[in-house]
């Protein structure tokens, strides 16, 4: 079904860009926010783990880029602090990354680097260097090398096909479903479908440099990019209770102000979905010292910002060129 209603919004989009609307509504935007979120960068095809998690192609990457600095006053989160109290003369752009993979230190630095842009990589602080794997890519290589052709999973309705055709379908379907399975910790969640997998192979080895180390982020901080907390181990934060919560945030807090030595004052929430996090999850980071906090809502923000602490991205996903990301930001409510 997700298939199908995308294919029907990039048909309208397409429409629209034909009779010339967005043309006219990309020069005419808002004086306002509009940030454009990343995960991976570069060939899904050679992922071994959590293939969904990739963005776009580097070459897409660096036509999105330039056209974003084209159009808009592309600003760092200085900036946009200094910025969120006013409104801005001309529409302003915010890229950002999240999760701290690799290849935003291999691949998207060096572009950003070339065309003059800043960018925040919203970090979560257990992967720093590779030392544990998250629980999305964990699941996606057990599924992706099971020893059995189909699993189910407690409370789903039917079987999830393992095989060739069927594992890209249903490691997205399974992850949708850890997603919503609230009552079950997420840890828990991975022991239960490792087991039922019975995968072969180590994943330790394939996860090596996965994610990017202590140097690669000084590095990227010292040529004028942002680093922000993206919780320690990214876990759900509506999932936890408020202890847990402020456990997530604030030991991801500190140990990023260690490396950098600077404070860090923006966060950006797991998952980002409105049932992801809650009030309190805003309040508990207020309280901690951050600044601004980042959803994952496909809407542009008013300036000045009313609500800091759910700040709306646009998030790029299956490899849309520039034209594309055009239309979705022109007509984000289609």
């Amino acid at each position: 079904m997700a298939h199908r209603i995308l294919s029907k919004r990039a048909k309208v989009r397409a429409l629209l860009a034909r009779t010339g609307l967005t043309a006219v509504r990309w020069h005419t935007l808002g004086r306002g926010l509009y940030c454009f979120n990343y995960h991976r960068i570069g060939d899904p095809e050679a992922c071994a783990f959590d293939r969904g998690v990739y963005s776009c192609s580097t070459a897409h990457f660096r036509e999105h880029v330039a056209m974003l600095k084209e159009r808009f006053e592309v600003v760092n989160l200085a900036r946009l602090l200094e910025e969120g109290g006013r409104p801005p003369r001309k529409p302003l752009a915010l890229i950002t990354f999240d999760d701290g993979y690799a290849d935003n230190y291999e691949v998207a630095f060096p572009t950003l680097r070339e065309l003059g842009v800043t960018a925040a990589f919203f970090i979560p602080t257990a992967f720093i260097g590779g030392s544990q794997l998250p629980w999305w890519d964990e699941i996606a290589w057990s599924l992706r090398n099971a020893t059995i052709e189909r699993i189910r999973l407690e409370d789903a309705e039917g079987d999830f096909d393992l095989g060739a055709e069927g594992i890209e379908r249903s490691i997205e379907a399974v992850l949708e479903r850890v997603k919503l399975r609230t009552r079950i910790p997420m840890d828990e969640q991975v022991r239960e479908i490792r087991a039922r997998c019975r995968p072969a192979g180590s994943m330790r080895d394939a996860g090596a440099r996965l994610f990017m180390d202590r140097e690669q982020l000084r590095e990227m901080r010292r040529a004028g990019m942002d680093i922000g907390s993206h919780t320690h181990s990214h876990r759900i934060l509506s999932h936890l209770n408020g202890d847990t919560q402020r456990e997530e945030l604030e030991q991801s807090k500190t140990i990023l102000e260690g490396l950098l030595d600077e404070p860090i004052t923006s966060v950006a929430y797991p998952v980002g979905r409105s049932s992801s996090y809650t009030p309190e999850t805003c309040q508990i980071a207020e309280s901690l010292g951050y600044r601004v906090g980042f959803n994952f809502i496909c809407q542009s923000n008013r300036l000045p910002l009313s609500k800091p602490f759910d700040i709306f991205r646009f998030g790029i996903h299956r490899d849309i060129d520039s034209h594309e990301l055009k239309s979705h930001t022109c007509f984000q409510w289609i």
